[in-house]
């Protein structure tokens, strides 16, 4: 039996940084026969990190998305 399963939040850390800004797409894929199939985001996710935020944790909010 298979049980919802919701994406709230994401998190990484860069090690290393030499720009002054990165920036990253967020992709979520459904996963068919082990393999991602679909991407299940209802909009595009755009992250902008500068360099002075590489030192922490990174967290994406997925909540609005209601993945």
């Amino acid at each position: 039996m298979k049980h919802p399963a919701f994406l709230q939040e994401m998190s990484f850390k860069v090690t290393h940084c030499t720009y002054d800004t990165l920036y990253f797409r967020l992709n979520v894929y459904q996963l068919k026969d082990g393999f991602p199939s679909e991407n299940i985001l209802p909009k595009p996710v755009y992250l902008r990190v500068s360099r002075e935020q590489t030192g922490d944790r990174i967290y994406i909010n997925l909540r609005p998305y209601k993945l």
